[in-house]
């Protein structure tokens, strides 16, 4: 690699944290990349030392991409890669599909947003299936979601009902970068469950120490956490399958070939890549670790995962004393 260009990972598109960024980009004459530009530059260098690039990525396709962030880029005129999971998004109108809760943008706003120049619509997977990897738990379930940590129903149905609060979730991953899954245990669940609805219900979550107060439940529970189990299925037709039908899906509504590849959760592994080289892929975006590239020009793009544009050099950039008084603030107003 002969370029490190920063790339940033969004998924929901927020207006003030997103005005922020794109004025600093577009104040201090950033270049923002898309997926081949960036290829292009990430492989062969061609690059002067005077000009600044940057890479906007945004995964899961949520409505905001569409209510939000589409609105601004055609202010500011920067581009974005958004990732897109074909089985979450939503149905054209018309169909007997029930929107009124729509999360995920439609393809018709998908359509247009890939005509529109400055979105760059890639792979994200056909399903974006996810399962419980390790014994971790790095969150509860409770009634104002889960943190920073995306909500996705293919192993959570459920959980938004009041009987699930404090159900606990573990460190998850991809199923097709797995070989085995972790089956938590129902005793541990409905230990925590049931010590929320003992302590208030809702009420419990208005204490701002409530993760600590259910970590130190969990601390007395005496059984198994639960059980890693092999996941009955033949991995590499799942990935094959998955890309396939995601490119085909993608492809016939936006008219668009996807040849990059983000994996759900951040998730692969060796074969993962083998069979996006196969498939005709140029790259794969990671979740955090350094920008490589093979000797077949496959790249795999490390994104900056906890950062933002906005601590870029440049003029109006977010310091450190900024983001230490911003955490002040936050607690305060608890």
């Amino acid at each position: 690699m002969k370029t490190r260009i920063p790339v940033f990972t969004y998924h929901d598109a927020v207006n003030n944290t997103l005005v922020w960024d794109l004025s600093f980009l577009a104040r201090n004459k950033y270049r923002t990349l898309d997926a081949n530009e960036l290829h292009s530059l990430s492989l062969d260098g061609r690059i002067s030392a005077a000009e600044k690039c940057v890479v906007l990525t945004f995964d899961d396709a949520r409505l905001s991409c569409w209510t939000v962030l589409t609105p601004l880029l055609n202010e500011y005129q920067e581009k974005v890669i958004l990732f897109v999971a074909p089985n979450l998004l939503t149905e054209l109108p018309g169909s007997s599909r029930n929107t009124s809760s729509q999360e995920h943008c439609s393809w018709e706003q998908i359509a247009a947003m890939s005509t529109s120049g400055l979105i760059d619509i890639q792979n994200h997977s056909m399903e974006h299936e996810l399962i419980f990897s390790g014994s971790e738990i790095v969150d509860f379930q409770h009634p104002y979601g889960v943190g920073h940590y995306p909500f996705y129903k293919s192993f959570r149905d459920g959980l938004l009902d009041a009987d699930s609060w404090g159900t606990p979730i573990f460190t998850y991953a991809w199923r097709g970068a797995r070989e085995e899954e972790f089956i938590p245990s129902p005793e541990l669940t409905s230990h925590c469950v049931d010590f929320v609805a003992e302590n208030g219900g809702r009420d419990f979550f208005m204490n701002r120490n409530w993760r600590n107060l259910l970590n130190a439940h969990i601390s007395g529970f005496c059984g198994k956490r639960g059980e890693m189990r092999r996941i009955p299925f033949e991995r590499e037709s799942y990935i094959r399958n998955s890309i396939r039908s995601s490119q085909k899906v993608i492809l016939e509504k936006t008219g668009c070939t996807p040849r990059f590849f983000a994996p759900p959760a951040h998730s692969y592994d060796a074969l993962v890549v083998k069979i996006l080289k196969e498939e005709g892929f140029l790259g794969l975006f990671n979740g955090g670790s350094p920008s490589t590239a093979d000797k077949d020009g496959f790249v795999i793009f490390g994104r900056e995962r906890k950062g933002a544009p906005r601590r870029l050099p440049g003029k109006g950039r977010e310091t450190l004393l900024m983001r230490a008084m911003k955490k002040v603030q936050d607690v305060l107003s608890r």
